[in-house]
């Protein structure tokens, strides 16, 4: 398995893979629903990866193994967290899990995250996601206060 930052090369791939990202987390996430069929939104989601491959912002770290991409992690670096990388998302397709893949992005994004100078990743990850809840514990993650407050508003 080879891990490497992506590149223009990798984004028919990892819009597919952000999209089975997207149809995962909706099984956490109440109201949210992905529109598969809905090229708008598809189109979205590859413009949004193509700027995000050209502008390296967020860092995708991508896992290939046998010339496909299986799974990802992306990164983000804001001004206002001196010492902090959000992480945003991490995924691994159904049939590369529990084979280290997710493990190896992990320690790959620790090394990226030395390397410039930052001491702490920030992640969340629904409490209802409890296989993604037991991975980042067994690593160590703790939980932490937030400054956050989840607020909603019903529109009638």
């Amino acid at each position: 398995m080879k891990i490497h930052q992506a590149n223009p090369k990798d984004l028919e791939q990892l819009t597919a893979l952000r999209l089975d990202f997207a149809l995962f987390e909706q099984k956490y996430v109440p109201g949210y629903s992905v529109e598969v069929d809905n090229k708008a939104y598809l189109n979205r989601l590859r413009q949004e990866t193509q700027n995000a491959i050209v502008k390296r912002d967020p860092i995708f770290l991508l896992a290939e193994a046998e010339n496909q991409l299986c799974g990802y992690i992306n990164l983000f670096i804001y001004p206002d967290f001196k010492d902090k990388v959000f992480m945003g998302e991490l995924f691994v397709k159904p049939d590369k899990r529990r084979s280290g893949t997710a493990t190896n992005l992990l320690n790959s994004s620790i090394q990226w995250i030395k390397n410039h100078r930052k001491k702490i990743l920030h992640l969340t990850v629904s409490k209802n996601n409890e296989n993604g809840v037991r991975f980042f514990k067994k690593y160590g993650f703790k939980r932490v206060q937030s400054n956050y407050i989840n607020l909603e508003f019903n529109i009638k």
